[in-house]
């Protein structure tokens, strides 16, 4: 826990109690804000903390003790017992909020992460539940974020971005898209096998780059010695950027640093 202060030398000083703490697996962070009145005027020319560490005792620092040390302004007060205790149960309830709160999510969260094949992945998103976890935790106009849009954001985007190649490149045909992903190369499985989805959203700037360096060759320049667009679509006709990618040679799953 860590103590941080708003304001110096006034009668009223507003302390901003950070809290980090671990629920269900996700670090929680709750700001908790305590107002306090016993604080005399501060001296002008009274040492401040420069490195305070709190501690159960209350800060060790080089300086002299001072009631003004950033992190034990509130612990040198006359009424330090009563102002602790005060603001252990605020972030005790904040705590048991917070953690209520993540309960309630879990089973959001959970339906979304279960989804991991290329067939459940846009059946999900097609389904518009990547869209309502995203229109229920992610930024808002109006609404702040979400504490759990940290945890979630990864898969959402990683789902929205499947859905985007499969409408943009392959016109939102299911078909053409599961047989683009079919491993044929596993023999004798009899089940259906597909790239996995995470090897796959991670490949899509790497063919972008590729695409882009091939773009870069004279054969797709014009006259001038600019690329020119008519000659690659001449070139490629019918296929879409992952068709142009595998034809290239260049399509690999294996992750690329």
């Amino acid at each position: 826990m860590a103590i941080l202060p708003q304001s110096r030398g006034s009668r009223s000083s507003e302390l901003d109690i950070r809290c980090v703490f671990s629920a269900s697996n996700v670090n929680v962070y709750a700001n908790v804000c305590v107002k306090h009145s016993t604080f005399p005027q501060a001296p002008p020319a009274m040492p401040a903390c420069s490195s305070p560490k709190l501690t159960a005792h209350g800060c060790s620092h080089t300086l002299p003790l001072s009631p003004y040390c950033t992190a034990t302004r509130l612990l040198h007060t006359d009424s330090s017992t009563s102002a602790v205790s005060e603001l252990q149960r605020d972030i005790s309830t904040e705590i048991s909020t917070q953690a209520g709160i993540l309960a309630a999510c879990e089973p959001d969260i959970e339906a979304l992460t279960r989804a991991e094949g290329l067939r459940e992945v846009i059946a999900q998103v097609k389904s518009g539940q990547v869209a309502a976890i995203r229109m229920k935790y992610g930024p808002q106009k109006r609404r702040a974020t979400d504490l759990m849009w940290g945890r979630i954001k990864g898969a959402v985007t990683r789902r929205e971005r499947l859905y985007a190649l499969f409408e943009k490149e392959f016109g939102g045909d299911e078909d053409r898209f599961f047989d683009f992903f079919g491993r044929e190369w596993r023999k004798g499985d009899q089940q259906d096998s597909l790239q996995a989805f995470w090897p796959v959203v991670q490949a899509i700037p790497h063919m972008e780059m590729d695409l882009a360096a091939e773009k870069s060759k004279s054969e797709y320049q014009d006259d001038s010695g600019n690329f020119s667009e008519a000659i690659w679509r001449n070139r490629w006709e019918g296929l879409n950027k992952m068709e142009i990618w595998r034809a290239i040679g260049k399509e690999d799953y294996r992750g690329r640093k």
